[in-house]
């Protein structure tokens, strides 16, 4: 027994050893939220701390601000609580100083405290759940920001409108699920991807307009949106996900465009107003339980929409006269009704500088469509 006490004694006092013998700065690129926080400081009228080295923040007692300065990228706050959280009564809107290239992981979930947030334009990513939970009423989202990332703004109750700019090119899973009093998101013509359940439950929710350049809507992205009336499905939808509107209960009519080729599983349950259901594309696989019973199926003489109806019994309206193709202006390249693509190109003016390059973020310019306004 004595034996085995000294054996473990030996391993332990070697471990202390191995570490002690380590400098600092070796352990640099290590993830030790217990260095981060350094001593809050309170005073009458200000309550402040310190990150580490690059991120300090200090609530204004009398005007309820937070303000955070951080050079680069701000740290995921996935391990260690963000100190500002402990001092939620004392703020209500958040300022990030530019510089700053993220909004952290976690930064602020949870505070339903906050109605308003203030970001820069130095910002390109904002991270997981980094706003999840807010009281937030509507934000504008910095032209830099390319990614919005998984669960982002999940469950902000009283968001009601958000505005995302050209930059964004994928909306992450979950990122504004639960978001109850969004009526309006505008999804911009450089977005690709939109993640699962992204704006699932956004019972408010009444419009959407997907862009060309989207070409995956993952499974249940509007699921449960039972104020969405009018959807526009732009024409590079190459599929629909599983369940992506089911329970949509005040959709009536729907529109899919020619290059989609799969419409999968329960796609449309649940849409129980759901009265017409156009598929212009002849080969379009569907699954057996993708659309309501109630929908009429308007599609092509002996395409794969008539075989589907036949086979399990839905009203087929043939559509074999040619479309009378509208578009949205001159620069549109699909048509608005069967999504069928025309050659169509923006008339671009010169060069303008967006943003100034600096020494903490790069420079940004852009070109805009004298017709349509496209950037």
């Amino acid at each position: 027994m004595r034996k085995k006490a000294m054996k473990l004694l030996s391993v332990m006092l070697a471990i202390f050893m191995a570490f002690a013998a380590v400098p600092l700065s070796g352990l640099a690129g290590i993830d030790l939220p217990i260095f981060r926080a350094s001593a809050v400081e309170e005073t009458e009228t200000e309550i402040s701390g310190k990150l580490g080295t690059k991120l300090t923040w200090s609530i204004d007692k009398a005007s309820k601000t937070l303000t955070i300065d951080n050079k680069g990228q701000m740290i995921s706050f996935s391990t260690t609580e963000a100190p500002w959280k402990n001092y939620k009564s004392y703020f209500d809107a958040v300022v990030i100083n530019d510089g700053c290239a993220n909004v952290g992981a976690w930064a602020f979930s949870g505070c339903d405290n906050i109605v308003s947030v203030d970001l820069p334009s130095s910002i390109n990513t904002i991270d997981r759940s980094a706003f999840s939970g807010c009281g937030i009423k509507k934000t504008e989202i910095p032209y830099g920001v390319t990614s919005i990332e998984e669960f982002s703004f999940e469950g902000c109750e009283q968001l009601t409108t958000i505005e995302l700019p050209e930059c964004v090119k994928a909306i992450g899973n979950y990122a504004f699920k639960g978001c109850s009093s969004l009526e309006r998101v505008v999804i911009p013509d450089n977005v690709k991807t939109i993640g699962y359940s992204a704006f699932a439950d956004c019972s408010s929710l009444e419009r959407v307009i997907i862009p060309d350049s989207v070409t995956d809507i993952s499974a249940c992205v509007f699921s449960r949106c039972v104020a969405l009336s009018e959807v526009s499905l732009g024409s590079g939808i190459t599929s629909l996900g599983d369940c992506v509107f089911e329970d949509c209960t005040n959709l009536s009519t729907i529109i899919i465009p020619y290059n989609c080729t799969r419409i999968r599983g329960s796609a449309f349950a649940g849409c129980s107003n759901l009265s017409k259901i156009y598929i212009y594309n002849k080969g379009c696989s569907i699954d057996q339980d993708a659309i309501p019973i109630t929908a009429a199926i308007y599609g092509f003489t002996g395409s794969t929409a008539e075989n589907f109806a036949t086979k399990y019994g839905y009203n087929f309206v043939s559509i074999d006269t040619p479309c009378e193709h509208e578009y949205s202006n001159d620069c549109d390249n699909s048509c608005n009704k069967c999504g069928e693509i025309r050659d169509a190109a923006h008339s671009f003016g010169g060069w303008t500088v967006e943003r100034e390059a600096t020494c903490s973020q790069t420079g940004l310019q852009i070109r805009t469509c004298s017709v349509c306004g496209a950037v």
